[in-house]
């Protein structure tokens, strides 16, 4: 690291000359350890809105908020968002959508992270339309059968 040169108005200070010295100081408080409100887990049928809620630790300075998909920085898109407060926000619930959220609070002083809330989406990804009009005579029978559809555990 080079030597500290200190000048004046006039130029560089010569050897005996005195001068004073004025230091600003930033005082950063470190975020605190645990998030005011950790962000939790939701299912959500396809199409839904949905909204996963973070409240950061307080810190000087304020610390930004962002947000982890499956441990990777999310990368917001028309369909999820990060509001002003922080919050994330899925505009109509996609089954891609289903992953692990974090939250992350950074300042200069420090970095947290949530632990992860689960965001399950789940239904058919297209509706499925039974037949409403079946033909049948008198002398005819129709046996009625119905599928089952297994949506994820939640």
């Amino acid at each position: 690291m080079p030597p500290l040169q200190l000048t004046s108005t006039t130029g560089p200070l010569k050897s005996g000359e005195q001068c004073q010295v004025h230091f600003l100081a930033h005082n950063f408080d470190d975020l605190k350890k645990n998030f005011e409100s950790p962000p939790y887990s939701l299912s959500v049928e396809v199409e839904r809105q949905a909204e996963i809620r973070c409240h950061p630790p307080g810190g000087l300075p304020a610390p930004r908020v962002y947000w982890l998909r499956n441990g990777a920085p999310l990368e917001p898109d028309t369909n999820i968002i990060v509001s002003s407060e922080g919050h994330l926000l899925v505009n109509q619930a996609r089954l891609q959508d289903t992953a692990n959220y974090s939250c992350v609070a950074e300042n200069i002083a420090a970095r947290r992270v949530s632990d992860p809330a689960l965001l399950t989406v789940y239904g058919a990804p297209f509706p499925i339309k039974p037949n409403r009009h079946p033909t049948l005579t008198s002398s005819e029978h129709q046996i009625l059968t119905s599928e089952t559809i297994k949506f994820p555990n939640h």
